[in-house]
């Protein structure tokens, strides 16, 4: 067999450089959540004052006490969420300290809203319970970030 010298050369398709940055399935999985958490946020945001989304008095009461930092305070919560979201789908190493900073930030304004308004009672054990078992999954996703920095996924 000869070598035709003027061939183009070939290469492998998959080059282990693409095998590495294949996406995970998990990672879709997280990004696609904290992006439509992020994004329903802010848009059930307004609706919180009309009938479609059905609040009870209690809510109302708690909705209509809100001023505009906690608005903001939402609006600033949600689009962190989603940027984590578009960082961690990109596969980015950024994503693990904006995870961190949502979670902290998160927490500072859920503390502030249960120690200055009627949150808890809006919120209920339910909610408590809900906010618990967060908590837990939020720590796993920062694991599992942190195990694929650790690996070289997240660039």
């Amino acid at each position: 067999m000869t070598i035709d010298p003027y061939a183009t050369p070939q290469a492998p398709v998959a080059s282990p450089a693409h095998e590495a940055r294949r996406r995970p399935v998990w990672v879709w999985v997280i990004s696609l959540y904290y992006a439509l958490s992020g994004f329903s946020t802010v848009v059930t945001l307004p609706l919180t004052f009309s009938a479609p989304l059905g609040v009870d008095d209690t809510q109302r009461a708690y909705f209509e006490s809100l001023g505009p930092l906690d608005f903001v305070a939402t609006v600033v919560g949600s689009l962190l969420a989603m940027a984590f979201a578009w960082s961690f789908f990109r596969l980015r190493a950024r994503a693990v300290p904006l995870l961190i900073v949502l979670e902290a930030y998160t927490a500072a304004f859920t503390a502030r809203a249960a120690l200055t308004s009627g949150w808890i009672e809006v919120v209920g054990t339910l909610g408590i319970a809900t906010m618990t078992v967060g908590f837990f999954l939020w720590l796993a996703v920062l694991f599992y970030a942190l195990a694929l920095r650790r690996r070289g996924v997240l660039t």
